[in-house]
């Protein structure tokens, strides 16, 4: 039987928190079962452990409820968070903030980050630097 308050990222293995909707280490999106209490990737329609839908998104019981028949998206391409990603900062002309960011694109800090790169790399954006 699944650990409850203990429970772990069941790509990477970190110990994930009561509510936490994304692993702190790798980013993924997190799904709780209601069933049994095991930690899910939360594009899964069904629990890795028992079986059962899952209905409820991040860890814990103060998780929100979402429809069992309505699962996550499946993960986007990079593609699709870079052009995400860059009309975002397009929008708020350059001045972002990670954490809105990420809340507000539905996408892991993480995710965002690696997006930022890669737009840097293909020379869509640059970094600027404030004078101190």
């Amino acid at each position: 039987m699944p650990r409850k308050g203990g429970e772990r990222c069941p790509k990477c293995g970190t110990v994930a928190r009561v509510g936490q909707m994304f692993c702190g280490v790798c980013g993924e999106r997190l799904a709780f079962c209601q069933a049994c209490g095991a930690t899910n990737l939360a594009w899964g329609t069904f629990c890795h452990y028992c079986g059962k839908a899952l209905g409820v998104i991040g860890v814990g019981n103060s998780a929100p409820r979402i429809p069992s028949l309505a699962p996550l998206p499946p993960p986007r391409t990079n593609e699709e968070i870079d052009n995400l990603v860059f009309k975002y900062i397009e929008e708020h002309a350059g001045d972002i903030s990670p954490s809105r960011a990420s809340k507000e694109l539905n996408i892991s800090q993480g995710e965002l980050s690696q997006s930022i790169s890669r737009l840097q790399k293909s020379g869509l954006i640059q970094r600027e630097t404030r004078p101190s």
